[in-house]
């Protein structure tokens, strides 16, 4: 990802592809936080969000548990849930209880 943050660096411009990319490179590869932040640089940078954003920055929060992303996607930015949604939303609940009971730093009371 250092390379591929090397060339978004370097770009003149960015647009909605190169933001998606660089949040979507970020969750694949498990950083979770970085992804996080370029989604809120992204959304400061007055990029249109949109469905598609809203996967990538829900896959990114199965890494470090962020519920309020999901809350967002619907109260802030109205973007109507996919069944790619929920799909994220399960996988984040997933990383967040295990079978023993030992949750990863969510609380029920953060369910999504």
């Amino acid at each position: 990802m250092k390379d591929a943050q090397r060339v978004f660096n370097k770009m003149p411009m960015h647009n909605a592809v190169s933001w998606i990319a660089m949040l979507k490179g970020y969750a694949m590869h498990g950083q979770g936080k970085e992804a996080l932040a370029h989604f809120k640089w992204m959304c400061e940078d007055g990029v249109e969000i949109d469905s598609v954003t809203f996967v990538c920055a829900l896959l990114a929060c199965s890494q470090p548990c962020r519920p309020d992303v999901f809350d967002s996607m619907r109260e802030a930015y109205r973007i109507p849930v996919t069944v790619n949604h929920y799909a994220c939303k399960v996988d984040l609940l997933g990383h967040a209880w295990w079978p023993s009971g030992q949750g990863r730093g969510c609380e029920e009371d953060n369910a999504l």
